[in-house]
């Protein structure tokens, strides 16, 4: 289950002139300001030249489309944790800085996406202080993996609550928590598939051997 693709969920494209968008005021309104959509899940069904793209609202409404990847005119990855930092709420700041300083030392690039992403593109108000932050960790080895969720396990209990994924680098997907619980079989995503895997299996990923 590989996702040699060059888009990935949750990163961010921009849809130029005549998109073909579905008819909701608030897509049409999020597009003519220039902002962009996020990429979601593909079914095996959804054809190969169209992306399925959501839209988060501050008031937590979630609407998708499928869009034509021919009328994407810009692609970005998902935003840094230093992108964001300035547009969290003052009280995460502590325990961020402390955060990139430890991803960082352990040699990890880290994404973010959900609330704390939406808010930093949009401007608009998302994010709360109770709001989780969506992490996605992408580890290129094993040591790194390790470090990881160390990492992530010694900051449980303080606001903000870190949920996210960790990233192979193959491109799939799984939920940190889960990666961190000792479960023979973990459920994986990836752009177009979502299926439990041996957790053997998705370590696969890295050339050495890899025990999580």
């Amino acid at each position: 289950m590989s996702e040699a693709e060059p888009f990935r969920r949750h990163d961010w494209v921009w849809l130029g002139p005549e998109p073909g968008l579905p008819d909701l005021a608030e897509i049409r309104d999020h597009w003519e300001a220039g902002l962009p959509f996020i990429v979601g899940h593909n079914p095996p069904s959804m054809e190969r030249d169209r992306l399925h793209l959501g839209l988060a609202l501050p008031d937590k409404r979630r609407m998708g489309f499928s869009g034509a990847v021919s009328g994407i005119v810009r692609h970005r990855p998902p935003l840094s944790l230093e992108e964001v930092l300035p547009r969290v709420p003052q009280g995460w700041l502590p325990a961020l800085e402390h955060l990139a300083i430890l991803l960082k030392g352990a040699g990890l690039e880290v994404g973010v996406y959900g609330s704390a992403a939406w808010q930093a593109l949009t401007g608009a108000s998302y994010v709360r202080e109770t709001s989780d932050l969506d992490l996605l960790l992408a580890p290129c080895t094993g040591d790194q993996l390790r470090a990881a969720l160390a990492i992530l396990g010694s900051m449980e209990g303080g606001r903000p609550r870190l949920d996210g994924e960790i990233v192979l680098p193959d491109g799939r997907a799984v939920a940190w928590r889960e990666a961190a619980r000792a479960s023979s079989t973990l459920l994986v995503k990836t752009r177009r598939e979502v299926a439990l895997v041996p957790r053997a299996a998705w370590l696969s990923a890295f050339r050495e051997p890899a025990h999580a």
